[in-house]
């Protein structure tokens, strides 16, 4: 059997999602009452912490399953003294921060070339694929060379592939002017229209089952951990139990640092970490300073009659301006699912102008109305974006 020992399995007790370690061919009941002795240790009606959670883990890991090496998790000490102390640590040899599809590909791939690696996934949300947000027009290109058999598996993610292609000029918030010709950058052939959550997920459970360890629920601080030498060797969990004023509350745990022989972070636009990195080693010196967008989408169930699954519709024009960087996206969707949204360059100078507000007016062209009348919406989001 496999089990994954995550938070949201209840019958083992309050485990810490930073344990979520996988074990093969273990006696399944005799690790969950393992645990439960651990826990029952502390008494009735104890709230336990994430630190002591983790010792329970361990002890029931290694306790079930003698053959088990103890060495990847170095606890010193009673039960009560915490991770952060400085004996206390987790290695690998692969530490990926962030676990959107760049980090999880990145993750399998390592995995794919040698299987006694180490390796871990940190995310900051409570599940992977919590804080992913995007069109989706999906191109399988780099998943093709990375798993050259997924079609064969014909994944729930998949199932609305591009059929036709617009690319439309809104002069004003009454007329639409198709493209006669389309720009060899913008056909979308032989790709798909996905939620890149749900890739996400299906990647999650790849990089699981080649032994990849993903932490999710865990926010990593944007100071890296230095050696005498200058190097960055490991990351840090941000603290738990700090205030907003920065003292600490009274469950308040040090974050624990996961050294890696190799760190690679993926956390997309404007990560916190990556930002710090990149002043730290002057890795910005010389280029050309990265442009952002703000993406705003929203999901609408539209009418049968209007749903096209498979149609991908991109515009220009209203309503922006032409000296403010953005456009429209229309995505149609199977189950009568439409994903719309609007880009807009955070370069702008009128101070006056919302990304949100500029979604609400794009709207209300009359080619949008007609596709959103009796609709309703069901979902919605927004995201920094590299442009």
């Amino acid at each position: 059997a496999r089990v994954h020992l995550l938070p949201t399995v209840a019958i083992l007790a309050p485990v810490s999602p930073l344990l979520c370690l996988v074990v093969a061919d273990a006696d399944v009941f005799v690790l969950i009452s393992r645990v439960r002795d651990a826990v029952d240790a502390f008494g009735p009606s104890t709230v336990i912490s994430v630190n002591d959670s983790l010792v329970c883990v361990k002890d029931a890991l290694i306790n079930s399953h003698p053959g088990m090496p103890s060495t990847r998790i170095n606890t010193a000490g009673t039960r009560n003294e915490i991770l952060h102390e400085a004996d206390d640590s987790l290695e690998y040899d692969l530490v990926v921060v962030g676990g959107g599809p760049a980090g999880l590909s990145a993750a399998i791939r390592a995995k794919q070339l040698d299987s006694n690696l180490s390796v871990c996934v940190l995310e900051k949300g409570s599940e992977i694929g919590a804080h992913i947000l995007s069109g989706n027009v999906f191109q399988p290109t780099a998943l093709d060379e990375l798993m050259p058999d997924w079609r064969q598996e014909n994944p729930a993610w998949a199932q609305t592939p591009v059929t036709h292609d617009d690319f439309v000029y809104f002069p004003t918030a009454k007329y639409a002017i198709k493209s006669p010709f389309l720009p060899s950058a913008m056909s979308n052939h032989g790709n798909f229209i996905i939620s890149l959550g749900d890739i996400c997920r299906w990647l999650g459970e790849k990089a699981e089952d080649s032994g990849v360890e993903i932490y999710p629920g865990f926010a990593v601080s944007e100071d890296p951990v230095i050696d005498d030498k200058g190097r960055m060797v490991a990351v840090k969990i941000r603290d738990q139990g700090v205030a907003k004023d920065g003292h600490h509350k009274s469950n308040y745990e040090p974050g624990v640092k996961i050294y890696g022989r190799q760190i690679i972070l993926a956390e997309g636009a404007r990560g916190s970490l990556s930002l710090e990195v990149a002043n730290r080693y002057n890795l910005s010196a010389g280029r050309c300073p990265p442009r952002f967008s703000l993406g705003v989408k929203e999901v609408w169930k539209v009418d049968p009659e209007v749903s096209r699954p498979g149609h991908v519709t991109h515009t220009v024009g209203f309503p922006m301006d032409y000296m403010t960087y953005g456009g429209g996206f229309i995505y149609h969707m199977k189950d009568n699912l439409v994903h719309l949204g609007f880009v807009t360059g955070l370069g702008y100078t009128n101070t006056n102008r919302s990304p949100y507000m500029e979604l609400q007016k794009y709207k209300t062209h009359e080619m949008l109305r007609g596709l959103l009348d009796g609709g309703k919406c069901v979902g919605y989001g927004a995201r920094v974006i590299n442009c």
